[in-house]
C-alpha cells in the first residue's frame, strides 16, 4: 500500500442525501473494484474507508 495521496474534488450532489468522489482508476484496479460492484464504506475519524464488499 503506498503512503501517497492524490488529491480530488468531490463531484457534486447527487439526489437529496448523497455526493458523489471519482476514485483513481488505481486505486479501483487495486482492489478489484469495478462498475456495479458494492463496496462498504466507513467513516473513522477523520478518514474515510473504502472496502471492496
Amino acid at each position: 500500500m503506498s503512503t501517497d495521496y492524490e488529491f480530488r474534488k468531490v463531484q457534486g450532489l447527487v439526489g437529496e442525501s448523497s455526493f458523489s468522489i471519482i476514485l483513481p482508476k488505481i486505486y479501483a484496479l487495486r482492489l478489484g473494484i469495478g462498475k456495479g460492484d458494492f463496496v462498504r464504506v466507513k467513516q473513522e475519524e477523520k478518514r474515510i474507508i473504502i472496502e471492496k464488499a
